[in-house]
């Protein structure tokens, strides 16, 4: 099994990131069995979900070798715990974009052309929330590797407050894609069809959901200091 410490040494700020790219990773396979859904290229999603439980098992590895790694000494102004606790919720990033992916696989998932505009809209949103997610914990390596604070701080709080807001907009567009989906199988008795749609929807939601805590939680760890 591939040890990432031997390529980034026992650097924690780098795994971090590393780990965040693993993470980041899984979103991208995400949104190709979603694009392959949207398109009706059902039989390219089964090979993408394996390559996607890969990744989160390298994401799952890469959050033990943290765990076991990190010290006190190597982290000036933020405890070991809170690390620890980063590092989880960006594993459950992971976990939840191979649950989104492995519902997509479970047989052809069709959207109407009623609900497929404001899917992509509310798809979208949630990848928003993931990638300013991202760089939020971009800055907050910036941060602790250069030791800074003051405007810094302020800067990332800002970051946090336009992704807090980005996941309630993805959560309106959730409530009226709901909405619209239980509109529909009033008339259409495909409850099996039905439960899947209205379960990667929910799937999509917990992802934007943990982006925005992991957000909210790098800015609590810094308020801390």
């Amino acid at each position: 099994m591939l040890k990432f410490s031997k390529i980034f040494g026992s650097n924690p700020f780098k795994l971090l990131m590393a780990h965040m790219q693993i993470v980041s990773s899984s979103m991208e396979k995400l949104q190709e069995a979603v694009h392959c859904t949207l398109e009706g290229n059902y039989h390219a999603i089964g090979p993408i979900v394996s390559e996607l439980s890969k990744i989160e098992f390298n994401a799952d590895s890469l959050k033990l070798e943290i765990r076991n790694s990190i010290t006190k000494a190597f982290f000036p102004i933020i405890r070991k715990e809170d690390v620890l606790e980063l590092v989880i919720l960006q594993d459950m990033i992971a976990n939840k974009a191979l649950e989104a992916g492995s519902i997509l696989s479970y047989r052809h998932l069709e959207f109407s052309d009623t609900l497929k505009p404001l899917f992509i809209d509310y798809n979208k949103k949630c990848l928003d929330v993931f990638e300013d997610t991202k760089k939020v914990v971009l800055e907050l390596t910036y941060i602790l590797e250069a030791s800074f604070g003051g405007p810094e701080f302020d800067k990332v709080r800002h970051m946090v407050e336009i992704t807090a807001h980005k996941e309630y907009e993805s959560d309106l567009l959730r409530q009226r894609l709901m909405k619209e989906l239980y509109a529909l199988s009033a008339h259409d008795q495909n409850f099996t069809l039905f439960y899947q749609t209205n379960k990667f929807i929910e799937t999509l939601g917990q992802i934007a959901h943990v982006c925005e805590g992991l957000a909210l939680k790098i800015l609590l760890t810094l308020d801390k200091n």
